[in-house]
């Protein structure tokens, strides 16, 4: 999604020219039937804009943040009021612009059984060993653009592996 289709979480794809700014990239791919699921974030054309710039690096670091939670035995809420704890103290109001769970689970399927990761659940859904997670953070200014950085997890007994990842600086293109 390109300009402000990029502020559509779920946008559809079309033919439309990609215009000079903000490039969302939403894909994966099935190996031995175990699905992935990946968004990168561009800036086409010259000089990203400051805007752009902050909101990645806030969101590259609220993605760290919320990684020292995905593991075993933590409520599954807890990686994404973190993630949103470190967004606020960034200076983005996180419930206008960041209106998507932190993640989904990853199996068979893009969107597997298991659940998703979201800050509104109770505390009674706890993370488990081997389970397979997207993290994915994103902020959206309707009618304009947005920004969303997602990789795959797994859940650590002490820590996650991230098995996939995001460029830690923007990708100019």
């Amino acid at each position: 999604a390109t300009g402000a289709h990029s502020a559509d979480p779920h946008h559809n794809t079309s033919m439309k020219k990609i215009e000079q700014g903000v490039l969302l990239i939403d894909t994966g791919l099935q190996i031995n039937e175990m699905c992935s699921d990946i968004t990168w974030t561009f800036w086409v054309g010259k000089h990203p804009t400051e805007e752009f710039i902050h909101a990645y690096h806030a969101l590259y670091e609220s993605k760290q943040v919320a990684n020292k939670y995905f593991t075993d035995g933590t409520p599954n809420n807890m990686p994404a009021k973190k993630c949103r704890e470190y967004l606020s103290e960034e200076g983005y109001d996180h419930e206008k612009l960041f209106f998507h769970g932190l993640g989904h689970s990853l199996g068979f399927e893009a969107h597997d059984v298991g659940g998703r990761i979201s800050w509104k659940m109770p505390d009674k859904y706890k993370l488990k060993e081997n389970m397979v997670y997207t993290n994915e953070p994103g902020l959206y200014w309707l009618g304009k653009w947005g920004i969303r950085l997602e990789d795959d997890i797994i859940i650590g007994k002490n820590e996650c592996e991230q098995v996939t990842s995001v460029s830690k600086e923007p990708i100019q293109i």
